[in-house]
């Protein structure tokens, strides 16, 4: 077969139009359509990077408030705890304090409500006692035993202490004599009523006038009434002399 160079060199020449043709209107178009697409994707992989980037710190971020937040959430929580037990333990205090006054309130209360219950129950032994002494000495009064009262008065007289007797005096100091009115529940002899003038005499340091009566209520012994002065002795008054002195000047 004999090569015909001729068409061979149409051939090539063919080929080579065709391959400049697609070069030039195919490949090159192919080519940046790919350089394009790289390029695109290039730049969404930085873009998808930066993305990663920021979010890899926007985590850090969200991760280091969590955990400032969770440093805070327990330190909010220790210092709840300890302003709840110091609340709890001031209340506990207060609680106390009260409990402490109400007992002793009721400590006091309980001891003068017993005070009180002593104090009558002294009372009514006292009034017993009283009563019964008084209804004793009322049948056992007589003239033997006013005789008796008006020699204990006489030595209580003598007995009284010297700043006493000087308080008497200075309390009828502006009395020139004074008056004493004298009862009894029996009739005195003039022996006794000598004597009781002499002892108010001698107790002021000046002349007494003694006027005498009778009082039988007073059931035994005798009652000196002398301005400011009382002196009691009687079975009346259950025995007891009650010596009360006023010092104002009349």
């Amino acid at each position: 077969m004999e090569l015909n160079w001729s068409t061979f060199i149409f051939e090539m020449i063919n080929f080579l139009v065709l391959v400049w043709l697609l070069k030039r209107l195919l490949y090159a178009p192919v080519l940046n359509a790919i350089a394009t697409r790289k390029k695109a994707v290039e730049q969404t992989l930085e873009e998808a990077e930066k993305i990663r980037t920021a979010a890899q710190q926007l985590q850090k971020t969200y991760e280091d408030r969590l955990r400032d937040w969770e440093k805070e959430k327990e330190a909010k929580v220790a210092q709840f705890q300890r302003d709840l037990a110091e609340q709890k333990a001031h209340a506990m205090a207060v609680l106390e304090n009260d409990l402490t006054k109400e007992r002793e309130k009721q400590k006091a209360l309980d001891e003068r409500r017993l005070a009180e219950l002593v104090r009558r129950q002294e009372e009514e032994a006292l009034e017993l006692a009283g009563r019964f002494s008084s209804r004793l000495l009322a049948r056992l009064a007589g003239p033997e035993v006013e005789t008796r009262i008006v020699d204990m008065f006489l030595n209580e007289i003598k007995a009284l202490p010297e700043d006493r007797i000087q308080e008497l005096k200075n309390g009828f100091r502006n009395h020139t004599q004074p008056v004493a009115e004298i009862k009894t529940a029996f009739a005195l002899t003039a022996g006794e009523k000598d004597a009781l003038s002499e002892s108010l005499s001698s107790l002021l340091g000046k002349p007494v006038s003694c006027q005498f009566s009778e009082d039988p209520k007073l059931l035994a012994g005798l009652h000196v009434a002398m301005g400011p002065l009382v002196l009691q002795a009687n079975v009346r008054d259950e025995l007891a002399w009650f010596l009360h002195t006023d010092t104002h000047e009349q």
